[in-house]
């Protein structure tokens, strides 16, 4: 929060996960969504849009905030909106779509900026958004993270493609379950020795080709579980991550 207690961020600790699997692309997300001001108090809800007939999109990050002032940004229901508009137009562009997803999501950070923002964004990340899609044959997968810069408070996109491997997961706040399918050095070596960190590390190890779509889903959950238990650890509010998972096949 920021400005004592008149600020209130609405927080998504999302971990998306995207896979290429044998009956098509796997985009998956859990759903828990918690208010700052109400530590403990979760609610859950959808974080992932079909955008087309063959593409989906998943937010992960800040999904608004508010304020006393009455600045209130919804970039969850901006993400709705838009992907609903997307998928009425059926056959855009994994790049366009991630165009306009972005620009409609920083227009709403632009338009609600409040006193002390940069504050609550102490790392400068907001949000990120990614599309993910068959273009042809070809699987694409495109991002795009907004910012803000502390320096002159304007919101900044940074965009990107990624090279589709078979597995690959896009961390929010807590990167707890990118750190330890990474083997990030942060990690005691108590915890690499712990069960679910062996069986997480060994599904990593079978990304070499597509996966069973069953062996896609244990290897998301396994990843979901590992950040709810060890969170903590790198500074991630209880709450933020868990409840069902939300997945996507893309065919």
């Amino acid at each position: 929060a920021s400005s004592g207690s008149e600020t209130a961020l609405l927080l998504i600790g999302t971990l998306v996960g995207v896979f290429l699997t044998s009956s098509g692309i796997l985009l998956a997300t859990d759903t828990a969504i918690t208010r700052s001001a109400t530590p403990g108090v979760t609610t859950f809800a959808r974080k992932i849009e079909i955008t087309g007939e063959r593409s989906g999109a998943a937010l992960t990050g800040t999904a608004g905030w508010e304020t006393r002032q009455g600045a209130a940004a919804d970039f969850r229901g901006v993400f709705r909106d838009v992907g609903a508009q997307l998928r009425r137009m059926k056959a855009v562009p994994v790049a366009v779509q991630l165009d306009q997803l972005v620009a409609a999501l920083k227009h709403e950070a632009e338009s609600k900026v409040f006193l002390g923002i940069e504050g609550a964004f102490p790392d400068g990340d907001v949000l990120s958004v990614l599309v993910v899609g068959y273009e042809g044959l070809q699987p694409i997968v495109d991002y795009a993270k907004l910012r803000i810069d502390h320096n002159t408070l304007r919101f900044r996109v940074n965009r990107g493609r990624v090279t589709l491997p078979y597995c690959w997961l896009l961390g929010g706040k807590p990167a707890a379950a990118l750190a330890l399918i990474n083997d990030d050095p942060r990690l005691p070596d108590s915890l690499r020795r712990q069960p679910p960190v062996v069986v997480l590390q060994g599904f990593k190890s079978q990304c070499h080709g597509p996966l069973a779509e069953a062996d896609a889903r244990a290897f998301f959950l396994i990843a979901v579980e590992a950040t709810v238990a060890h969170a903590a650890k790198f500074g991630v509010p209880d709450g933020i991550v868990g409840g069902d998972l939300d997945v996507l096949r893309i065919t």
